[in-house]
């Protein structure tokens, strides 16, 4: 903090030994240190003040880039809502065209036809054997 070497402390000490006296020294080196100890203080209260102030701006501009977040993230939900409604529209359009195109009609699709006569029974030759005409 400030340069004073050995030497400059010793004078200085010296001049207050001479100026202040030996019986006022210690009460005045007490005032001193108290006048110290509340500069210290109130400098420490500054800083925690412009810190605050610091930490207060930087979490205002967090906020704001939560809240351009949060705007975006709606904005993207909604299109994809928008976009499955409309593939899901589509879907529905093509099954509905399945439906029609696969559903029975009610006129009959085949002709009436007679009933089929069974085939017969014809001896199927084994292995070795001559087919019999």
């Amino acid at each position: 903090m400030f340069d004073i070497s050995w030497q400059e402390l010793f004078v200085i000490v010296a001049i207050a030994i001479i100026v202040i006296g030996p019986k006022e020294l210690p009460r005045t080196l007490r005032s001193v240190m108290g006048l110290v100890r509340k500069g210290r203080m109130m400098a420490r209260e500054f800083q925690d003040g412009l810190d605050e102030v610091v930490r207060q701006a930087d979490l205002e501009d967090v906020r704001a880039e939560l809240e351009r977040t949060r705007a975006d993230l709606k904005a993207t939900g909604d299109a994809v809502v928008g976009d499955s409604r409309e593939a899901l529209g589509a879907l529905e359009r093509e099954h509905d065209e399945v439906k029609t195109i696969l559903a029975p009609s009610s006129a009959p699709t085949e002709p009436n036809l007679p009933a089929r006569a069974e085939p017969a029974l014809l001896p199927v030759p084994l292995h070795g054997e001559e087919e019999v005409k």
